[in-house]
C-alpha cells in the first residue's frame, strides 16, 4: 500500500525528530544534557531559576559539571544495564527510514512497573560509588550529586518508604539528589550545602505540570 502525503509527512517528522535525538545524545552535547537534567530537577523541586544561571563547567575543569549559584552539581545518569541510548536512537532512525506503512513506525507497548525508593537508593549509591572512589571524600564534600534515573517501563512510587542511606553518606558528598520524571527528591544535604537543597532534604517534589518543557533550556 502506498503512503499518502500526510503519512509521508508524519514519518518525515518522526525521522527528523529521531535524527535530532541522535545528535543530542552525541558526546558533543554532554554539557547541554547535564544542564537539562539540572533544569528538570529544579523545575520539579519548585525552585525559580533562569537557564542562564545553569553554568556548564569545561570538562578539563570539572568536577563539578554544572554550577548554579552556590550549588556545584555533579550530574550522573542511571540507565538499565547494558542499555545504549545512542545506539537505540540510531536504530530508531534506521527503522523510520525503512518504514513502508504507518504500522512500521509503531513502538512496542510494555506494562510499566513501580520503582520503589529502596531500589532507587541502591542504584544511586552504586552509581556514585565509582565517582566517589575516584574523587575522594575531600572533593566529594564540595559537590552536590544529582542523578537522573531513567529506566525503561518504570515509574517512581512516591508512596513507598525511603530507606536509610548510611552507605551513601559514607561516600562524603555534600548533598545527593535524584530526578525521575516527574519527581525530584533530595536524599540528604549537609549543613554546607546550598540553602534550597537543605530546605527540601528528605522531600519528594512534583511542582512542574508542563510535561513538554521539563527538559527545556
Amino acid at each position: 500500500m502506498m503512503l499518502d502525503k500526510e503519512e509521508l509527512e508524519y514519518i518525515r517528522c518522526l525521522t527528523d525528530h529521531g535524527k535530532e535525538t541522535v545528535r543530542f545524545l552525541s558526546n558533543a552535547n554532554k554539557a547541554d544534557r547535564e544542564r537539562i537534567v539540572c533544569a528538570a530537577f529544579l523545575r520539579s523541586l519548585g525552585v525559580d531559576f533562569s537557564v542562564e544561571h545553569l553554568v556548564p563547567v569545561a570538562q578539563k575543569m570539572s568536577p563539578p559539571d554544572v554550577k548554579f549559584g552556590t550549588a556545584r552539581f555533579e550530574v550522573c545518569e542511571v540507565l538499565d544495564k547494558r542499555r545504549k541510548r545512542h545506539y537505540e536512537a540510531r536504530s530508531r532512525v534506521d527503522c523510520l527510514r525503512r518504514a513502508k506503512t504507518i504500522e512500521d513506525t509503531y513502538l512496542p507497548v510494555r506494562a510499566k512497573t513501580p520503582l520503589l525508593y529502596p531500589e532507587v537508593f541502591t542504584l544511586v549509591t552504586n552509581e556514585l560509588a565509582r565517582k566517589a572512589n575516584r574523587y575522594g571524600r575531600k572533593v566529594c564534600s564540595e559537590l552536590d550529586a544529582l542523578i537522573c534515573v531513567h529506566l525503561l517501563n518504570r515509574y517512581l512510587d512516591p508512596n513507598s518508604s525511603p530507606p536509610r542511606y548510611a552507605n551513601l553518606l559514607a561516600q562524603g558528598w555534600r548533598s545527593v539528589s535524584f530526578f525521575h520524571l516527574p519527581y525530584s527528591h533530595v536524599i540528604y544535604a549537609a549543613e554546607s550545602a546550598p540553602d534550597f537543597l537543605r530546605h527540601f532534604a528528605g522531600q519528594t517534589r512534583k511542582e512542574w505540570n508542563h510535561s513538554d518543557t521539563f527538559y527545556k533550556l
